[in-house]
């Protein structure tokens, strides 16, 4: 809400216009909105690699890399048979290795198992490619314009959960992404608050 505030503030809103769009009083947004984002603290879990980036020593401004967390219910509608038409379209489905993050360096670290076999992801992924399901790019079109995505060279792909023992573990982004759920229910934990996804959300 502070970053937000900011924002706003550079793009021209009133003070209490951007009181009303984040859910803040006018007091809250007066503390912020003038100071520039790396003067605001970083909240708690958020951590320095995530925030700065550190150029010939030097602070970078990164927070246009993350973003608040929004839920759309309902985002998509023409969802009907839509799983099973991507995941038998692409076939290029892989299963990665399983890793974790050093959160103080934002190293990657491969995970074992006991008798130090390597661990394997329980989920597929596949690269995203236009053209190959015509609904899927009408569904990527929609996020671009929601999210308003103007950069050509951004990332995009899938994850498949083929089953109800397949998930992710807990991990954090460098930078803020855009997600749709297809096919059954699932739970996404947020800062550990679950979300319930259900299709087209």
């Amino acid at each position: 809400d502070r970053l937000r505030a900011i924002q706003l503030r550079k793009q021209g809103w009133t003070k209490a216009d951007i009181a009303k769009d984040i859910g803040r009083s006018e007091k809250f947004v007066g503390r912020w909105w003038q100071l520039e984002p790396l003067a605001v603290p970083r909240p708690p879990g958020v951590h320095q690699y995530l925030a700065h980036s550190m150029i010939s020593e030097k602070k970078v401004d990164r927070t246009d890399m993350w973003r608040g967390v929004e839920v759309v219910r309902g985002f998509f509608k023409d969802t009907l048979g839509l799983y099973d038409e991507v995941v038998s379209s692409f076939t290029a489905w892989k299963q990665g290795a399983s890793e974790t993050k050093d959160f103080r360096t934002a190293s990657y670290f491969l995970r074992y198992d006991r008798e130090g076999k390597m661990r394997m992801m329980t989920m597929k992924s596949a690269g995203y490619r236009h053209g190959v399901v015509s609904r899927l790019d009408a569904l990527v079109s929609k996020i671009h314009q929601k999210i308003k995505i103007t950069d050509p060279n951004h990332g995009a792909g899938m994850y498949w959960f083929s089953d109800g023992d397949a998930s992710v573990g807990s991990h954090r982004h460098v930078f803020w992404s855009a997600r749709v759920a297809l096919g059954a229910e699932r739970i996404m934990m947020v800062d550990k608050t679950p979300i319930l996804m259900q299709e087209g959300d």
